[in-house]
């Protein structure tokens, strides 16, 4: 099951340093599916709540969480729906909480 909603918006959040490397896993785990990536979904959390246009991408978002935790690499998927402009959490988030939220462990 895909982790964004088909023809809505979304991105990937993460480290700077990661974004290329996120990008590869991505492309590893689907190489098909790369050629409907939108360039740019995967960014800095310094873009929240920042959205793209998803388009037709789908992402196995268990799979691909699983790699980057395995690869001790931080990552939020953020799917806004169909909402351009999201509000995205209401409440600032401390350390803690968005690495919980990044391994998709928060309740």
């Amino acid at each position: 099951m895909t982790a964004f909603t088909h023809k809505g918006y979304g991105r990937i959040y993460t480290n700077p340093e990661h974004i290329q490397v996120v990008e590869d896993i991505i492309k590893l785990l689907d190489e098909f599916e790369w050629g409907y990536y939108p360039e740019g979904l995967v960014t800095s959390w310094d873009k929240y709540p920042n959205v793209e246009y998803v388009g037709k991408f789908e992402l196995n978002g268990e799979k691909f969480k699983e790699f980057c935790k395995k690869a001790d690499i931080p990552v939020f998927i953020f799917d806004a729906g169909m909402n351009d402009y999201p509000r995205g959490y209401v409440k600032t988030l401390n350390r803690e909480e968005i690495k919980q939220l990044s391994y998709g462990e928060l309740k």
